[in-house]
């Protein structure tokens, strides 16, 4: 992938070699972030289909681009292609900058050299020497200064979202009489009025906007009334973001600008409205998914990372006194008490591959402190398990370091265009017909037996030849279940279970690709006499285990299940519920499609005593609200009510 190369320098890479292809990235927009979000789109639709390919062909992605310091902001492309890397092995990623003088001949021979050191993810030649980008880990300063000051103006953006809030209320208790001119995109909620009142209550002057960074016109307006109404600003506290989490074989062009735009042309809009401005400090709230990369967040990893690049960037604009005050983009990792927050299953499993938790608030600030007082760019910031954490960082093949294994390496590189079914290994061809049939079967119910783990539904009711989707698996129970596979099977694509759309498609890819494992996992593959059974014996239905005191006529051969959408019946239903008195009410709301969250009223419960919005707080409910569940059903499920006597075969669904 060139990144507006030279267009000669393209067209003699193009003729010269034919096991390589080139993309060139090439834009006539003047502005950096429309151009930088354009070939974000680029990126993201040549990696489909190198990610949809079952082809078992490693394909190495080689993000080329000079060291012009404006051409480095491009660097933030590489997100995605770390991103790719994790979600699927076979896709190698790397970084190379050049010098703008580059020939066409010189260029070839860096290709093919890092093709042969493919652990290094970003390369950098200059000065004649090749270097690599590490991690290097920073001594934390004890007693860091502040960079707020008393009477000082600051802008927050997101300044409504969980760590605008914190970091508001931070610069209250510090200084005396700030002015906290606050910017979001949506007009705040009760709950949000009530924080800032309190903030309000330190000794802070609190001004909210109703701001979208991403519209140009709009932040130069902002600046203009903050230089008229207050005469000054300090500093800037770039906050804002969102997530639309999807893996990248399913991520869509619109998630990946929604993405992109607040962090990338919110970032460049600020920093151009106030590039006059005699600024202290401007502070970049970036993600460490910008760094290494994360599974399902490319668009997220590619934004973060032009925040990184745009942070060196604008600091060499400082020092040449382009820009005024000193530029810190720091890669935060979860907050407990963040805007952006995950499930509990998510953290365990988290910590448990990782070694990390979620960053404390009181750690998050002083972390802060010391980012600053380091003197960086750009920091990261990492929480948890320490020697895990270093463990983890080490091995990984995306920050430069030396692999472990000599079998990391590859001979050369492997281009799309030679990805065909030609070049999975053909050796299971060979295998006998009864026995890769009785092997395909032990594996069709192994993926059962770890999907019923998962989605605690007995085994035998999980059928292998229906859709995945049926089951309802999200992407927490796919990583659950990738993770244990790879215990056995090695590094393996995160993506399987959307890839292959049911259990018998699953177990065919596995008895390709890793026959040997299957056979020492499930034993050794034999032939079949004729005297033995097709049929593989059922897991024992956990429904039998109770009495009845009817005899059962279920027959004793099973049909195949169908896999269409069934009837639900629900069996003397009555109750009260929101907004309805009986369940004829209930009935009518929902059919008009009713709102009926309500707060739970005070003679029924006084939720005063023991709601807390932090829903981390313990002893604490961050719940006032009753609602109906069964809503969300409407529309998907079809439901009737039935009446009738509890007598075997005597009522149906309908």
């Amino acid at each position: 992938i060139l990144c507006e190369m030279d267009t000669v320098l393209e067209a003699e890479l193009a003729k010269s070699k034919d096991d390589m292809r080139f993309l060139p990235l090439q834009s006539a927009e003047k502005e950096i972030a429309t151009r930088f979000q354009t070939y974000a789109g680029q990126i993201l639709a040549e990696i489909k289909p190198i990610l949809k390919t079952k082809s078992q062909s490693k394909v190495l992605v080689q993000l080329v681009m000079t060291t012009k310091p404006k051409q480095l902001l491009f660097s933030g492309l590489d997100g995605i292609l770390r991103t790719a890397a994790l979600e699927n092995p076979k896709v190698i990623a790397q970084l190379i900058e050049v010098s703008p003088q580059e020939t066409g001949a010189g260029l070839l021979e860096k290709l093919d050299q890092n093709s042969r050191s493919p652990w290094n993810g970003r390369v950098r030649y200059e000065d004649g020497q090749r270097r690599v980008a590490l991690l290097k880990e920073i001594e934390p300063i004890q007693a860091p200064k502040i960079p707020w000051q008393d009477n000082g103006v600051y802008l927050i953006t997101g300044g409504a979202g969980g760590l605008g809030l914190i970091f508001a209320k931070e610069i209250a208790q510090q200084v005396e009489a700030p002015v906290l001119i606050l910017a979001g995109r949506s007009s705040l909620s009760e709950d949000k009025q009530v924080r800032l009142k309190a903030i309000e209550g330190l000794g802070a002057r609190i001004d909210y906007r109703q701001v979208d960074v991403t519209a140009k016109p709009a932040v130069f307006d902002l600046t203009q009334v903050i230089r008229n109404k207050f005469g000054k600003l300090n500093g800037i506290i770039h906050a804002a973001g969102v997530i639309r989490d999807n893996f990248i074989i399913k991520k869509t062009r619109p998630e990946l600008q929604t993405v992109l735009a607040p962090k990338v042309a919110g970032l460049v809009n600020l920093d151009q409205a106030t590039k006059d401005l005699p600024l202290d400090i401007f502070i970049l709230f970036s993600s460490g998914a910008g760094v290494i990369g994360n599974i399902g967040q490319a668009d997220y990893a590619a934004a973060n990372a032009f925040m990184d690049a745009y942070a060196a960037y604008r600091h060499k604009l400082m020092l040449t006194k382009k820009r005024y005050g000193r530029t810190l983009s720091v890669a935060w990792p979860l907050w407990k008490a963040g805007g952006m927050r995950v499930d509990g299953d998510t953290k365990a499993l988290t910590l448990k591959e990782r070694g990390v938790l979620a960053l404390e608030t009181p750690a998050g600030i002083k972390t802060l402190y010391q980012s600053v007082a380091s003197g960086q760019a750009q920091v990261m910031v990492v929480a948890g398990e320490i020697f895990q954490i270093r463990e983890k960082l080490n091995l990984n093949p995306n920050l430069g370091l030396k692999p472990s294994k000599a079998e990391d390496t590859i001979p050369k590189i492997t281009s799309q265009n030679k990805l065909s079914q030609a070049s999975i290994p053909s050796g299971n061809n060979r295998i006998p017909a009864t026995d890769r049939k009785f092997l395909s079967e032990k594996t069709a119910n192994y993926i059962k037996r770890m999907l019923s783990s998962v989605i605690k539904l007995p085994v035998n009711r999980i059928d292998a030849n229906a859709p995945m989707e049926k089951y309802g698996i999200d992407s927490f129970m796919v990583m659950k279940m990738t993770n244990e596979l790879e215990k056995t099977f090695g590094s393996l694509s995160k993506t399987l279970f959307f890839e292959y759309q049911n259990i018998d498609a699953l177990a065919e890819y596995f008895l390709a690709s890793h026959r040997e494992q299957l056979v020492e996992l499930l034993g050794p593959a034999r032939e079949r006499t004729a005297t033995e059974t097709t049929v593989q014996p059922a897991e024992p239905d956990y429904r039998s285990r109770r009495r009845t005191r009817y005899a059962s006529i279920r027959p004793k051969v099973r049909t195949k299940k169908a896999t269409g959408a069934l009837d639900v019946a629900i069996i003397g239903v009555s109750g009260r519920y929101p907004k309805a008195r009986n369940i004829n009410e209930f009935w009518q709301n929902l059919k008009a499609g009713r709102d009926c969250i309500t707060e739970i009223p005070r003679n029924r419960w006084d939720h005063r005593r023991y709601f807390d919005a932090d829903k981390n707080r313990p002893g604490k409910t961050y719940s006032k609200l009753r609602a109906d569940f069964l809503r969300a059903w409407t529309g998907s499920i079809r439901c009737s009510l039935i009446f009738r006597p509890m007598r075997p075969n005597l009522w149906t669904p309908r």
